[in-house]
């Protein structure tokens, strides 16, 4: 748990996305956690530790974009914080499967969509714009499966919200 508290624009997008995934119901049951603090403990900045367990989930960002809107007296700084959120399941490496790859995206799709019926919701991540980065899910190659790496599923999303400044 972080031992500081968010109080900037940006931080507070960060730590509200982080409680929100925190409260979807399915991403709970998928990292086998009891209540919102051990889901937490699933979420990470930036990167997983080293031999962390899937499944899980990674926050990076934000990055903010910042343009003058209006003019005058009446003129105000206006922005965007982008986060990226990617959603990490464990494979099965015994072979491709489309039964375990089905399994995924039922669960990160099922997550999504409790996310978007969280955001904007007093205490939650207020989202604008909510996508995948890429098509999924991502799977590291036969030669990095073997590796250090490992095997699993991950998909990633593009999380925007409004950020204004007076």
């Amino acid at each position: 748990m972080p031992n500081v508290t968010p109080t900037d624009a940006l931080s507070l997008a960060a730590s509200t996305l982080r409680l929100t995934i925190a409260d979807s119901a399915t991403f709970r049951t998928w990292t086998n956690s009891a209540n919102q603090a051990a889901a937490l403990a699933k979420i990470f900045s930036g990167s997983a530790p080293a031999g962390t367990t899937a499944p899980f989930a990674v926050i990076e960002g934000p990055v903010d974009r910042w343009a003058r809107d209006g003019g005058g007296a009446r003129e105000r700084w206006v922005g965007t914080a982008e986060l990226v959120v990617r959603f990490r399941g464990s494979a099965p490496t015994e072979a491709d499967s489309w039964d375990a790859r089905f399994e995924f995206l039922n669960k990160v799709g099922a997550i999504a969509r409790e996310l978007r019926a969280l955001f904007g919701r007093v205490g939650y991540f207020d989202a604008d714009a909510w996508e995948a980065l890429s098509p999924g899910p991502v799977r590291p190659t036969r030669t990095e499966r073997v590796t250090a790496v490992g095997d699993y599923y991950e998909l990633a999303f593009r999380a925007v919200t409004a950020l204004v400044e007076q």
